[in-house]
């Protein structure tokens, strides 16, 4: 089964309410082909209202957010491969929380083949300051 080399997750800003620079460095043991899907979840609490498309730092993938749920949906985009050789960083902008509230965010995969379980990332999120 497929699973996680690089599953990282970190901030720019710890400000409450702050706009942070949230960014995610992926490396799966297989590559994922156009059409899979990679769920970032556990990312509650943020001021940052529901996006789709959710504006990213790569073009490897087109993604969606839901600001409620506090799920980040990635979808590897046509002609794109999240490539097993190297591990892919990217970023996303999230209005922090207004309270400490460290998150600790899971990631999954999900398509034809490979899938993956749903794992904790490497770091936390969205702390704030107090």
């Amino acid at each position: 089964a497929a699973c996680w080399l690089t599953k990282s997750i970190g901030e720019s800003s710890r400000a409450n309410l702050g706009v942070n620079a949230v960014t995610l460095t992926l490396r799966p043991s297989v590559s994922m082909v156009a059409g899979t899907t990679v769920t970032v979840s556990g990312l509650t609490e943020t001021g940052t209202g529901d996006q789709n498309p959710m504006p990213l730092s790569t073009s490897v993938f087109t993604a969606s957010w839901q600001q409620l749920s506090g799920v980040l949906i990635l979808t590897v985009a046509n002609s794109q491969t999240l490539v097993s050789s190297s591990a892919t960083s990217f970023s996303i902008t999230l209005i922090n929380p207004s309270m400490k509230t460290a998150k600790l965010a899971t990631i999954s995969a999900s398509t034809t083949t490979p899938k993956t379980q749903a794992t904790l990332m490497d770091g936390t999120v969205l702390a704030g300051t107090n």
